[in-house]
């Protein structure tokens, strides 16, 4: 039972307590791809607590959603660094 109740706390609430922290710092559509990330964290967890092995598949779909949160988190950090800087100081008149 404590095994369970631990794979929720750290599958589901940690997950979405991310999540929402994410939703803070980046664009909703980024939040959502990272948030993919969330049953990658459960099955690694399943593998550590239960046992439980991938497919061929599996490691195929795992790779594929930690590739594209990792692209989409890079892309990002690119756009911010192209981003023109505010000008500085007040106005002089």
């Amino acid at each position: 039972m404590v095994p369970c109740l631990i794979l929720a706390v750290f599958s589901t609430y940690a997950s979405y307590s991310i999540y929402y922290a994410g939703l803070k710092r980046l664009e909703a559509t980024r939040a959502a791809v990272v948030a993919t990330l969330e049953p990658v964290l459960a099955a690694v967890l399943a593998y550590f607590m239960f046992g439980e092995c991938f497919s061929s598949l599996g490691y195929l779909g795992a790779g594929l959603i930690i590739s594209s949160v990792l692209l989409t988190i890079w892309d990002g950090a690119r756009e911010r660094l192209r981003a023109p800087l505010p000008p500085q100081g007040g106005t002089r008149g």
